[in-house]
């Protein structure tokens, strides 16, 4: 639990640069996934440009392909190679980048985080209430 955002954990943050268009947009892409101890985890996808910035949510549920238009360029994204366990989640994320009749690539790698456990986690926030009553007894 080291990361909270929204009161969510978030169990993968990855900084990704990309450069896409011929060196036209370029910047870095943040990807946060949140886990809610279910099997759908609400993702932020924030994106730092030479053209600008901005943020979009998304809801990753499994493999799917989900289409998002921003600042006029249509966002391809593909999630594949899914595999929820109650301990891990990984996948693998491709999102392409296309306007007009011109398209680039600009994520495509696998993922992988370690689920958050809210049992374990109430267990050391037990022991440590526990422990500080101890010592100040």
């Amino acid at each position: 639990m080291e990361n909270l955002k929204n009161g969510l954990p978030i169990i993968i943050s990855d900084d990704i640069h990309f450069s896409c268009f011929g060196g036209v947009a370029k910047g870095n892409i943040i990807i946060d996934v949140h886990d809610k101890g279910t099997t759908e985890f609400p993702t932020t996808v924030k994106a730092n440009t030479n053209l600008g910035s901005g943020t979009v949510s998304i809801i990753l549920k499994g493999n799917e392909k989900i289409t998002k238009k921003v600042s006029g360029v249509k966002i391809e994204i593909e999630v594949s190679k899914w595999n929820c366990t109650p301990t891990e989640l990984s996948f693998h994320l491709k999102a392409t980048a296309k306007k007009s009749f011109l398209s680039s690539t600009i994520v495509d790698k696998t993922l992988r985080g370690v689920r958050y456990d809210n049992q374990k986690f109430e267990a050391k926030l037990t022991q440590a209430v526990k422990e500080a009553e101890s010592v100040n007894a």
